[in-house]
């Protein structure tokens, strides 16, 4: 069997990290904020791609691989996956959807509001303080 190059943890971050952003632009085109589903389905891509990433690893390196060799792959590949989606998201919230971060803070002061132990100045204070922060 011929020694393959191992495929990058870039490269597998960057795929996956492209795949979530892709989902976060389905999700607000189609203003699916408040579905459940999309949040397991984003966990499922995240998990499920680092876990065949780390298989493709070892597969591409015949098997001669430690756990700690499978673990800093798959360490890297996460690291990659964040600081794109942190950029992205950063984006998305500044520049390309600012509309988006009203529609969350919506949907939370909906959420907080249900709570009967919540009061409106506890909701208030706690959408202002989000608000300020971001």
């Amino acid at each position: 069997m011929e020694n393959q190059n191992p495929t990058s943890h870039i490269v597998k971050g960057a795929i996956i990290a492209s795949i979530g952003i892709l989902i976060s632009i389905i999700v607000h085109v189609f203003n699916l904020y408040e579905s459940q589903w999309i949040n397991w389905v984003t966990y499922v891509l995240i998990i499920g791609g680092l876990v065949y990433g780390a298989i493709m690893f070892s597969n591409q390196n015949n098997h001669n691989v430690t756990f700690g060799n499978v673990f800093a792959h798959s360490f890297k590949t996460t690291a990659v996956i964040i600081v794109i989606q942190t950029i992205y998201t950063l984006l998305a919230i500044k520049v390309l959807f600012p509309e988006m971060l009203d529609k969350v803070l919506e949907i939370s002061r909906k959420k907080m509001e249900e709570n009967p132990k919540m009061t409106e100045e506890m909701v208030d204070s706690a959408i202002n303080m989000t608000r300020k922060y971001f």
